[in-house]
């Protein structure tokens, strides 16, 4: 992965953290003066994701060059998508005045990816900072 697939990446956070705030305000049109925390910070996952990501790759350059690095945002970004989607569909159920038993298995699931992705990420700091310095 090199430095302008990173910065691509960093951007398309941007983009998705965009794309959910309007979203949420184009539901929020449409919902009737209703609203749902859930729906309405939603977009803190790829927010806060791009900004992890970027510090990763501030803290050590060499970091975007590993497999690991590579494949433990990956899974991060399945992650957080699945939070998402969560998010969502519980605050268009919170709206509807409705629940499902089954979000909480999207929670579980999302959770164990970003679990997972963390320590990849961590490894991937480790072992760029173990390159550098030989």
């Amino acid at each position: 992965m090199s430095i302008s697939d990173t910065k691509k990446s960093i951007i398309s956070y941007f983009i998705v953290t965009i794309f959910l705030i309007l979203l949420n305000y184009i539901y929020s049109i449409f919902s009737h003066n209703v609203s749902s925390n859930y729906m309405t910070y939603m977009f803190i996952y790829p927010l806060v994701t791009g900004i992890l990501v970027s510090i990763f790759i501030l803290i050590n350059k060499n970091i975007s060059k590993l497999k690991s690095f590579y494949i433990g945002k990956s899974i991060l970004n399945y992650g957080i998508a699945i939070m998402v989607f969560r998010s969502f569909m519980k605050g268009v159920f919170e709206i509807a005045g409705t629940d499902s038993n089954y979000l909480i298995y999207y929670f579980y699931m999302g959770l164990i990816l970003i679990l997972v992705s963390s320590i990849l990420l961590i490894y991937s700091l480790y072992e760029a900072t173990k390159v550098h310095e030989r």
